[in-house]
């Protein structure tokens, strides 16, 4: 298989960028403004884009502001126990993004209106409903997409799985209490 790294506009100078490349055992070659055909160029890019989005171990997903989910990727689908994600993103759509999956539906309506406010990420600690029933605990992170306008027309975002850390967290916080209550 071969991988391509396109470097554009980076501000470095590109010889001392293929030597380093080429000191740890990389192959380079300098492809000059338009000898690189630029569909074959996008369909890598966009091949590159799949790929990420379909393996990473976080979940992947975007939203509309009606309280639809749009997309998400299979690590979204496992970690709240669906089989696949058109099954999540059917199920969910029944009943909304905030009925469905946020153990505290107000929460999303709060979000959302944070997220109108800017394009920057946001990080909040949520509790997020299985199919199951199970909650998981959650970082989400999210933004609002903008439109061709400026203006935001969908959220995004990234949700990683932290149960284990917060089981183990109340956990020694639980130990920590005994500790103080025994030494009384």
């Amino acid at each position: 298989m071969k991988t391509v790294l396109v470097l554009e506009g980076t501000g470095h100078d590109p010889q001392a960028l293929q030597q380093l490349l080429a000191e740890h055992g990389y192959a380079t070659s300098n492809i000059s403004e338009g000898a690189w055909p630029r569909e074959e160029a996008l369909q890598l890019a966009e091949q590159f884009q799949r790929d990420i989005v379909q393996n990473a171990p976080v979940a992947i997903f975007r939203s509309s502001f009606d309280d639809k989910l749009l997309n998400v990727n299979p690590a979204g689908a496992r970690m709240h126990k669906y089989d696949s994600p058109e099954e999540m993103i059917d199920t969910v759509n029944r009943r909304g993004v905030a009925e469905a999956l946020y153990v505290d539906s107000g929460h999303r309506r709060a979000i959302l209106e944070k997220a109108l406010l800017t394009n920057d990420w946001q990080v909040y600690e949520e509790q997020f409903r299985c199919k199951d029933g199970s909650v998981t605990d959650i970082y989400l992170h999210i933004r609002a997409v903008p439109g061709a306008d400026g203006q935001p027309v969908e959220l995004e975002g990234f949700v990683e799985d932290v149960s284990e850390c917060k089981q183990a967290e109340r956990a020694l916080h639980f130990t920590q209490f005994a500790i103080d209550k025994t030494s009384d």
